[in-house]
């Protein structure tokens, strides 16, 4: 599923969240969805109405805290009468039928002369979500062209990146296992090549660090492009980071060892060398890039 395109992967989410808000939508003649944590004002005081009225009437009430996934599908189901305004709180069905609004139009609808009665009483719209493909061709990552200037989350991108897709580090790993195979294959009869390629591996590791899978980071970028529409689960970059840490201090300090190399291929460098084993280095961080490109630890 790793691999399933990130927008199908989207749309089974998204359809087991409508599932949960059918049952709650068409189970009773009023639904609240609240924003979870009880801090919402307008989610308190519509609560609070219902249950006024509730004693006075009868009539069955469903509460529930409208999470993540619940919002996001309903924000695609419900696009068209939205326009371009955000889904507020809280949301609220009466006999199967949204209320535009919140809690001012419940106020207005319950102070109107029997306006809540004939609500009430109105015949039940059943709350009935789009098909797998419709809720495809709904989403607005369906068509868009591979985000750059993004980060993992939308937050924003120009900063120390603390998420990523999970394909998109994969993909960069496995640019560093090509990199580093081919800095291995030129350091026997040019080591001061092969130091190059690593300098420009271990460059790009502290881009990562700093920035993250941005166009700060040309591995990163390249990946992100080129996965885009595959790029996986979001996951926390700062396990990676550090790894990238190392692999920064490692590359960039083999530099001049590599550079005062012979090259006439006896790779010997200065004994003052700070990371003197280049080839070793190499091997290293290949492995490690090609467990990281494999298994995503």
């Amino acid at each position: 599923r790793e691999w399933q395109p990130t927008d199908e992967r989207s749309v089974e989410r998204l359809a087991e969240a409508l599932k949960r808000l059918q049952a709650g939508v068409n189970g009773y003649d009023v639904s609240v969805f609240v924003k979870p944590g009880g801090l919402c004002p307008f989610c308190n005081m519509t609560l609070a109405l219902l249950r006024r009225e509730l004693s006075a009437r009868e009539f069955s009430l469903h509460e529930a805290d409208l999470l993540h996934d619940e919002r996001e599908a309903l924000k695609v189901m419900v696009k068209d009468q939205l326009g371009e305004r955000v889904l507020t709180y809280p949301v609220i069905y009466i006999r199967g039928a949204r209320l535009a609004g919140g809690y001012e139009e419940l106020k207005a609808l319950n102070d109107s002369p029997d306006g809540l009665t004939r609500a009430l009483a109105a015949g039940r719209t059943i709350f009935e979500p789009p098909s797998k493909a419709a809720l495809l061709d709904a989403l607005p990552s369906k068509s868009e062209r591979p985000k750059l200037l993004y980060q993992a989350g939308n937050k924003p991108w120009l900063t120390f990146q603390t998420l990523l897709f999970g394909n998109v580090l994969r993909l960069v790993a496995l640019f560093q296992v090509v990199l580093l195979i081919l800095a291995l294959a030129l350091y026997d009869s040019s080591p001061k090549a092969g130091a190059v390629i690593m300098f420009f591996v271990g460059l790009d590791a502290l881009l990562f660090v700093l920035s993250g899978p941005s166009p700060i980071e040309p591995l990163g970028a390249l990946a992100t492009f080129l996965v885009w529409r595959r790029r996986g689960a979001v996951a926390s970059a700062i396990p990676y980071k550090v790894t990238f840490c190392l692999y920064a201090v490692g590359c960039i300090a083999n530099l001049p060892c590599g550079l005062s190399s012979d090259d006439e291929g006896s790779g010997e460098s200065s004994s003052s060398c700070i990371s003197p084993n280049g080839k070793g280095l190499a091997t290293t961080l290949m492995i490690n890039s090609l467990i990281l490109g494999i298994f995503r630890f």
